[in-house]
């Protein structure tokens, strides 16, 4: 639907181009992400929702990651890599010997995903470890692209999740914060809590009865490196949908769960995109005025312009975010 106000031909092409320009550019790039745990701790099923493909291997009975397990995989055309490890402590290699085959697979990861179970009241030795050799293997800035993950959270009862939240959210900061000598590095690392659903690719909501997959997304967003912000973005572009939305403006062929954003994360996205140098000339030309009248889907039908898919899904994304400001 094209409301007055609605961008020429000329406009729309100009912010497209923009647009396919990204792609181009996150089609070359590799989003890289590194999980540290032990293993049967929900890694692989928390990967696999929030990037909407069964990439990792989910164990039933039994934990699945024997070793560092690389996935690679492609999505709209942009590549990543995950990179599994099944907890420092539970391998008897060479602590060296593991750091090298860590940094050979991932020399500088993009995110950084440490996970661990909700529901337990102490830092365990083996997570420990973990923590002190991820600090030495790629130093105390890595940690500033950290997510702690915590898994399992449907098994917390209500009445005592807010508690475990914060005080396992607490101990992990402690532990990071020995580890690389700095309180303030640690103190910043956020937390998420998620459950995933082991019957299905549907996520569970937390013990406060909220969706997590919106806030995994969101965190993690705000968290990635630079380099990779593009990729993670055009790469979910048809998947993420503003609250406010009316639903005949949705519109999504992904076969994958469909990330929700609240007001409140669509700001902080936004206030993250505006401050990367690549999303630098799509949100200035979008919040200049002149797409501000157009309501978008994934398919544009003005004169001289059809385009669907990944690009149209993007490009209507960033209209509807800009146009609410």
């Amino acid at each position: 639907m094209i409301q007055d106000n609605q961008p020429t031909s000329e406009e729309l092409k100009q912010l497209i181009a923009k647009v396919q320009y990204l792609f181009n550019e996150a089609r070359k790039r590799n989003l890289t992400f590194l999980l540290v745990g032990r293993t049967g701790v929900g890694k692989s099923s928390t990967i696999n929702t929030l990037m909407g493909q069964k990439l990792a291997e989910v164990g039933k009975f039994r934990p699945v990651t024997k070793s560092i397990e690389e996935y690679k995989s492609k999505i709209e055309g942009i590549p990543y890599t995950v990179v599994d490890t099944p907890g420092l402590a539970d391998t008897s290699e060479n602590e060296q010997e593991y750091i090298n085959s860590i940094k050979s697979a991932i020399p500088e990861p993009d995110s950084i995903w440490f996970v661990t179970i909700l529901g337990e009241n102490r830092v365990r030795d083996d997570e420990r470890k973990t923590i002190n050799t991820i600090s030495s293997a790629f130093g105390k800035q890595a940690w500033e692209k950290a997510v702690i993950v915590f898994t399992y959270a449907d098994k917390v009862d209500a009445d005592e999740y807010n508690e475990y939240f914060l005080e396992r959210t607490k101990l992990i900061q402690e532990e990071i914060a020995i580890s690389i000598k700095n309180t303030d590095i640690a103190q910043q690392i956020p937390s998420v809590a998620v459950a995933n659903n082991p019957r299905g690719r549907k996520p569970l909501p937390t013990p406060d009865d909220k969706p997590w997959l919106n806030e995994l997304y969101t965190t993690v967003i705000k968290r990635i490196s630079d380099r990779a912000l593009p990729s993670i973005v055009l790469a979910t572009a048809s998947r993420v949908i503003p609250q406010d939305t009316n639903s005949q403006e949705v519109s999504s062929s992904s076969e994958a769960e469909p990330i929700f954003l609240n007001k409140k994360q669509q700001q902080e996205i936004q206030e993250k995109l505006e401050k990367s140098n690549d999303f630098a000339g799509i949100t200035a030309f979008v919040t200049a005025g002149a797409i501000v009248g157009f309501r978008g889907g994934s398919v544009f039908g003005l004169p001289g312009i059809v385009v669907g898919g990944a690009i149209g899904a993007a490009t209507s994304l960033f209209i509807s975010w800009w146009r609410r400001r």
